[in-house]
Protein backbone atom coordinates (compact mmCIF):
# COMPACT_ATOMS: atom_id res chain seq x y z
CA UNK A 1 0.00 0.00 0.00
CA UNK A 2 1.37 3.26 -0.86
CA UNK A 3 1.72 5.59 2.08
CA UNK A 4 0.48 8.74 -0.61
CA UNK A 5 -3.31 9.16 -1.69
CA UNK A 6 -4.96 11.68 -3.94
CA UNK A 7 -6.63 13.93 -1.42
CA UNK A 8 -9.53 16.40 -2.01
CA UNK A 9 -9.72 19.82 0.14
CA UNK A 10 -13.54 18.96 1.93
CA UNK A 11 -13.21 18.25 5.13
CA UNK A 12 -15.88 15.29 4.64
CA UNK A 13 -13.86 13.47 2.20
CA UNK A 14 -11.24 13.62 4.38
CA UNK A 15 -13.47 12.07 7.59
CA UNK A 16 -14.67 9.63 5.13
CA UNK A 17 -11.23 8.46 4.04
CA UNK A 18 -10.44 8.11 7.27
CA UNK A 19 -13.06 6.05 8.63
CA UNK A 20 -12.46 3.51 5.63
CA UNK A 21 -8.85 3.20 6.21
CA UNK A 22 -9.90 2.11 9.97
CA UNK A 23 -12.35 -0.15 8.50
CA UNK A 24 -9.70 -2.06 6.48
CA UNK A 25 -7.32 -1.95 9.49
CA UNK A 26 -8.95 -2.95 12.83
CA UNK A 27 -5.40 -2.99 14.55
CA UNK A 28 -5.39 0.53 13.50
CA UNK A 29 -8.71 1.25 14.38
CA UNK A 30 -7.93 0.00 18.17
CA UNK A 31 -5.01 1.89 18.24
CA UNK A 32 -6.96 5.02 17.41
CA UNK A 33 -9.66 4.72 19.74
CA UNK A 34 -6.85 3.77 22.63
CA UNK A 35 -4.82 6.85 21.67
CA UNK A 36 -7.82 8.84 21.74
CA UNK A 37 -8.77 7.61 25.40
CA UNK A 38 -5.05 8.25 26.49
CA UNK A 39 -5.54 12.34 24.70
CA UNK A 40 -8.91 12.57 26.06
CA UNK A 41 -10.15 13.42 22.15
CA UNK A 42 -12.86 12.64 20.10
CA UNK A 43 -12.44 11.42 16.91
CA UNK A 44 -13.92 14.12 14.87
CA UNK A 45 -11.03 16.56 16.45
CA UNK A 46 -8.25 14.30 15.19
CA UNK A 47 -9.48 13.93 11.75
CA UNK A 48 -9.49 17.66 11.64
CA UNK A 49 -5.93 17.72 13.07
CA UNK A 50 -5.13 16.33 10.53
CA UNK A 51 -7.29 17.99 7.34
CA UNK A 52 -5.30 20.94 9.11
CA UNK A 53 -2.03 18.93 8.46
CA UNK A 54 -2.48 18.28 5.39
CA UNK A 55 -4.23 20.50 3.38
CA UNK A 56 -0.99 23.26 3.37
CA UNK A 57 1.69 20.37 2.47
CA UNK A 58 1.40 17.89 -0.30
CA UNK A 59 3.03 17.13 -4.03
CA UNK A 60 0.57 17.38 -6.80
CA UNK A 61 -1.86 16.91 -4.74
CA UNK A 62 -0.67 13.46 -3.06
CA UNK A 63 -0.19 13.61 0.53
CA UNK A 64 0.70 11.01 3.37
CA UNK A 65 -2.24 8.86 3.60
CA UNK A 66 -4.30 9.10 7.66
CA UNK A 67 -2.48 5.58 8.77
CA UNK A 68 1.15 6.38 7.58
CA UNK A 69 0.78 9.87 9.97
CA UNK A 70 -1.04 8.24 12.57
CA UNK A 71 1.97 6.01 13.11
CA UNK A 72 5.16 8.42 12.40
CA UNK A 73 3.44 11.92 13.11
CA UNK A 74 0.92 11.88 15.35
CA UNK A 75 0.40 14.47 18.58
CA UNK A 76 2.01 13.20 21.69
CA UNK A 77 0.80 14.47 24.66
CA UNK A 78 3.13 13.74 27.72
CA UNK A 79 3.33 16.94 29.09
CA UNK A 80 -0.21 17.61 30.29
CA UNK A 81 -2.44 18.39 27.34
CA UNK A 82 0.66 20.01 24.82
CA UNK A 83 0.54 19.26 21.32
CA UNK A 84 3.60 18.31 18.89
CA UNK A 85 2.81 19.04 15.47
CA UNK A 86 0.87 16.10 13.36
Amino acid sequence: MSDFILVVEDLNWISRRITKEMEKDLVLKENVYEWLQQQRLDLERLKKHYQDAIIPGGNNGELFAFTYCFYTCRPIDQTGGKYVQF
